[in-house]
């Protein structure tokens, strides 16, 4: 929203000029001034994860589902993230994707995560999957799945 506030003003005709110009015109009584104001903050957008029940491959595809909050995009900031697979006992990181940048027009991106050389799991693994702000760290998301595969020395 922008306002124009209209200010008006005395002529300035002694202070420190020492003469007078004989009259003020329309320029020295009236200045405009321009008030911006912004009626809500931008937020970034938000992100769950697509339940998974288990995960059956060593390139696992996770399902990122994006909210909007507002009614316009323009409301929404983009995130770059990064999910990542954790032991949901040791808590270690077994699978990582490539940071990825979520914007406000998508609805759902899939995500290919790549295991991590030497690490290892057995099948039937509790796992966590998270979802982390890679400008912030935060953890936006979690959801627990259960290895199916076993994840020996890649």
């Amino acid at each position: 929203m922008i306002s124009i506030v209209f200010h008006h003003l005395l002529p300035n005709h002694y202070r420190g000029l020492g003469y007078f110009h004989g009259g003020a015109s329309l320029q020295e009584w009236i200045i405009p001034c321009v008030k911006i104001e912004w009626p809500q903050k931008a937020s970034h957008v938000n992100i769950s994860i697509q339940p998974i029940e288990q995960i059956l491959s060593l390139r696992p595809k996770i399902v990122l589902e994006i909210a909007r909050e507002g009614m316009f995009i323009e409301d929404t900031i983009p995130r770059q993230v990064e999910v990542r697979l954790l032991d949901a006992r040791q808590k270690t990181i077994l699978f990582r994707s490539e940071p990825k940048i979520i914007t406000p027009d998508q609805e759902q991106v899939a995500v290919t995560l790549q295991p991590l050389e030497d690490v290892q799991a057995e099948r039937g693994t509790p796992l966590t999957i998270e979802v982390r702000d890679l400008r912030t760290d935060e953890v936006i998301a979690t959801e627990n799945t259960t290895l199916m595969v076993p994840l020996e020395n890649w």
